[in-house]
């Protein structure tokens, strides 16, 4: 019984250490860690190539230790290497003031500080991401991208199709149709630090009929879109604050809130680790006993997963407060 218990257990351990790790390289493809109590999370996103990558976290800040990546400046980057707030996707930070509806916003204030690296391809860019609903997932609304600094020959992508005047700064704007509405904004003077308000790109792409005001903000992140080079750029500092404003929300739910007892999935009358550990084991294959399913969608997306596991185990060190 003790080894069938102990990939859970395993998976259970990582979750809960997972929260306190501010100084780790990560070299996996898809590898994150979650920074700053669970407020950020930083992300090695080699999203275009299977070439080799780490960057190194301290807190809110890594570096990019190690990037072999030789990617056609005509084409996509090999990575976006990164920190984000809110939600990159499924993954969600805590007390990130996102998913947040367009008219709600304020303000929505980085400041942001880098230093460059290698010669080679690479972009300084930050991003939001915009979704139709509330519902962490896929996007399907628009990917606003700011880039402040670049080397090598590379562009936005799409064509250009105007300037803007914001934040004191020039900038090129780029626009492309793919999946989602793709607006960029190409610093003319570029720069290693910044403290930008999204508001007035957010108002300028919804000028030019790009992002809705009905739908979401899902997160803000910021890094390198590496093509080649790029061994030593680093994010110093980074930081993000939503400001909400008085706006009318929009009076349709777009989420199904779960049971009151959610997260109890033992039904012993309190949320703890073993609510975790079952939800673990239940991902694992190991048909828990005394296990109540209906209770177990933590994140009341459908599926029952090891995100999951991984909310109640943030309910239960005190990172959140509740679910869905």
């Amino acid at each position: 019984m003790k080894t069938r218990l102990f990939p859970s257990i395993f998976i259970i351990f990582i979750l809960l250490t997972g929260f306190f790790a501010y100084a780790e390289e990560i070299c996996g493809r898809w590898d994150m860690l979650i920074i700053s109590d669970g407020e950020y999370t930083a992300q090695n996103n080699i999203w275009g190539a299977t070439t080799a990558q780490c960057i190194d976290v301290n807190g809110v800040s890594f570096t990019v230790t190690r990037a072999e990546h030789n990617a056609s400046t005509s084409g996509s980057p090999a990575a976006y290497p990164s920190l984000f707030k809110g939600c990159h996707w499924e993954d969600c930070t805590i007390n990130s003031g996102m998913p947040i509806q367009v008219n709600q916003i304020q303000t929505a204030t980085i400041d942001w500080n880098v230093t460059l690296g290698s010669s080679g391809a690479w972009n300084v860019t930050t991003e939001a991401w915009f979704k139709r609903d509330n519902i962490p997932g896929a996007p399907d609304g628009a990917e606003l991208m700011i880039w402040i600094n670049h080397t090598g020959s590379i562009q936005p992508g799409g064509s250009r199709i105007g300037t803007a005047n914001i934040g004191g700064y020039t900038w090129d704007v780029w626009f492309s149709q793919i999946d989602w509405n793709f607006i960029t904004y190409k610093i003319t003077s570029p720069t290693t630090s910044v403290n930008l308000d999204y508001k007035p790109f957010i108002d300028d792409a919804i000028s030019r009929g790009y992002v809705q005001s009905s739908w979401y903000m899902m997160d803000v992140e910021a890094g390198f879109e590496i093509w080649n080079g790029g061994t030593g750029l680093a994010v110093d500092t980074f930081s993000v604050a939503i400001n909400q404003g008085s706006s009318t929300p929009d009076p349709t739910p777009t989420t199904t809130p779960g049971p009151s007892n959610l997260g109890d999935v033992n039904n012993s009358g309190s949320i703890d680790i073993v609510d975790a550990l079952l939800i673990a084991q239940y991902y694992v294959g190991l048909n828990p006993s005394n296990f109540d399913i209906s209770r177990a969608d933590t994140n009341c997306d459908g599926t029952v997963d090891i995100i999951d596991a991984l909310l109640i185990a943030q309910y239960y060190v005190g990172l959140i407060n509740g679910f869905c």
